[in-house]
C-alpha cells in the first residue's frame, strides 16, 4: 500500500525549478570557455548558483517534511535523514545531499573558506546530486499525485 504524501504542488515546482535554472546557469558557464570572465567570477557565479540550488534542495526537504507532521530538523543534515526514513531519499542520496548541505553551510557562513578544487570537484561531477535529489521528490509527490487521480 502506498502511503500518500501530504504537499503543496506548486511548492515542490517552484523550488524544483530553481534547481534546474541554478544548474543550467553553471552549465552555461562551464560550457562557455571563451567568455572573459575573470576566475573569481565564474567561481562566485558558481557558488552562488549551488548555493541556491542547495537552498532550494533544502526547502524541498522542510516542505515535505512540514506538510507531514515529520520529525522537527535538529539541522540539515537531519532533514535529509527524515526524508530517508519517510523513504523518498535513498541511503547513498542522503548522504550526497548531506555533503551538498554543508559545502552550502560553508559558502553561506565562511566564504572565504571555500576550496577551488572542492568547487571544481562539485562543478564537474556532482552536479548531477542536486537533479537526483528534485526527481526523488517529484517522484515521490507528484508521481504519486498523478497516479491517485
Amino acid at each position: 500500500m502506498t502511503t500518500l504524501i501530504a504537499f503543496d504542488e506548486d511548492v515542490i515546482l517552484a523550488k524544483a525549478s530553481i534547481v534546474e535554472s541554478c544548474l543550467a546557469t553553471i552549465r552555461e558557464l562551464e560550457s562557455n570557455t571563451n567568455a572573459s570572465l575573470d576566475d573569481w567570477i565564474r567561481r562566485d557565479v558558481e557558488v552562488l548558483n549551488i548555493q541556491r540550488a542547495a537552498q532550494a534542495c533544502l526547502d524541498l526537504a522542510h516542505h515535505l517534511i512540514a506538510s507531514n507532521s515529520w520529525d522537527l530538523p535538529r539541522d540539515t543534515g537531519h532533514a535529509m535523514s527524515i526524508l530517508k526514513r519517510h523513504g523518498i531519499l535513498t541511503e547513498d542520496l542522503e548522504t550526497k545531499m548531506r555533503a551538498v548541505q554543508g559545502f552550502r553551510n560553508i559558502a553561506v557562513h565562511r566564504y572565504t573558506e571555500i576550496d577551488p578544487d572542492i568547487l571544481a570537484a562539485i562543478v564537474d561531477h556532482h552536479l548531477s546530486d542536486l537533479e537526483e535529489f528534485t526527481r526523488a521528490i517529484l517522484n515521490a509527490t507528484l508521481a504519486l499525485d498523478s497516479s491517485e487521480k
